[in-house]
Formats: structure tokens, C-alpha cells, sequence
């Protein structure tokens, strides 16, 4: 059985603001994943963000999520 854990950053940060817990969890025998939510990288436009939904947000989500063994 996998031991999988999908870690999804908030609206005001990215993927990358998981990199210091990766470890702890990768040490006690978890695999990790990070969502990386669309529009949030740090040179991102406003223009570019403001055409991201929350749907999109979900679809990333769903995405990591639906690759991972059952």
C-alpha cells in the first residue's frame, strides 16, 4: 500500500513553500506530492492571475490526486 501525501499551498504562496516539510515526511516513509496551483509562480502577472479560477485551482488538485496508485 502507498503512503501518499498531497500537499496543496494556500492563494498568497506557491508549491515551494513546502520544500522544508518534504523531508520530515519523505524520512517516515511517505511518498510527497505538491500541488502547484496555476498562476502562482513568483513572475506571474496580474493579468495572467486574475484569469485563473477557482476551478483551475481544483483541476490542479484533481490532477496530482488522480495520478497517485489506489
Amino acid at each position: 500500500m502507498s503512503r501518499d501525501v498531497v500537499f496543496v499551498h494556500g492563494m498568497w504562496s506557491q508549491a515551494s513553500v513546502w520544500d522544508a516539510w518534504l523531508p520530515f515526511f519523505t524520512q517516515r516513509g511517505y511518498t510527497c506530492h505538491t500541488v502547484a496551483l496555476p498562476g502562482h509562480r513568483p513572475d506571474v502577472s496580474e493579468a495572467e492571475l486574475a484569469r485563473v479560477g477557482f476551478g483551475d485551482c481544483i483541476d490542479a488538485a484533481v490532477s496530482v490526486v488522480s495520478r497517485l496508485e489506489r
